[in-house]
């Protein structure tokens, strides 16, 4: 089997690192209101009460970066996105691997393409790179 592209395995241990700790700010939605926050609260002590194990985070993030590099092979880009479920994607290596659906964020994007990763981490936030590889020119 080929290697896994870097950017795969950047995109799959961010989701990875997402699900493995979840806080307050995975849940935040952008209705400021008390049933709002409620809400907030309510996701978290969710996923609080179905963390993964160290052995089912590896497993999601192995697979993870299989299907990103897979993606990758037939496409010049892959988005991967969860706005309150994720998409077909992750859901898709969730359900193969066992991690429950009530641990991913909200409001998350992610670009890919084969030289960098970006990603708006929840509602209204910037879209920062977290990974690029920079062209060598030869002289």
């Amino acid at each position: 089997m080929a290697e896994i592209q870097q950017a795969a395995i950047a995109a799959a241990n961010w989701w990875t690192n997402q699900l493995a700790k979840p806080t307050l700010n995975s849940f935040k939605i952008c209705n400021n209101s008390t049933s709002g926050y409620l809400m907030t609260l309510a996701s978290l002590s969710n996923a609080k009460s179905h963390l993964a194990t160290k052995e089912l985070l590896k497993d999601f993030c192995d697979e993870l970066s299989k299907q990103i590099d897979l993606e990758l092979s037939r496409t010049s880009a892959v988005y991967l996105s969860c706005d309150t479920s994720p998409c077909y994607i992750l859901l898709g290596v969730a359900d193969l691997v066992g991690v429950k659906n009530c641990l991913f964020p909200y409001h998350r994007n992610m670009w890919i393409t084969p030289t960098s990763v970006r990603v708006q981490d929840g509602y209204g936030a910037d879209i920062l790179g977290i990974f690029h590889i920079w062209a060598q020119k030869t002289i």
